[in-house]
């Protein structure tokens, strides 16, 4: 393990705090990334959905609707990554 780095240090200063062994802090970061993943490979259809219909210009209700994102602003936030890629 990299000590000098300074995000390993503050890790391993606050499994210190909560009684955490170095090992399981690190189980516990593996975990919270593979939980990530998996709810960003679930998004991954309706993302692409959702693009298309932007493209399509149809309104973000539909396109929440159709796509079960569940709030607008998801949409919105959507919408703001396509239009940064124009």
């Amino acid at each position: 393990m990299n000590t000098q780095n300074a995000g390993v240090k503050r890790a391993a200063e606050l499994a210190r705090y909560e009684n955490i062994s170095p090992e399981e802090w690190e189980q516990a970061k593996l975990e919270a990334s593979r939980r990530k993943v998996i709810t960003l490979e679930r998004e991954e259809p309706q993302t692409v959905i959702a693009k298309t219909r932007l493209l399509n210009q149809e309104q973000v209700a539909k396109i929440v609707l159709y796509t079960g994102l569940t709030t607008n602003e998801q949409v919105a936030k959507l919408r703001q990554e396509m239009g940064k890629l124009d």
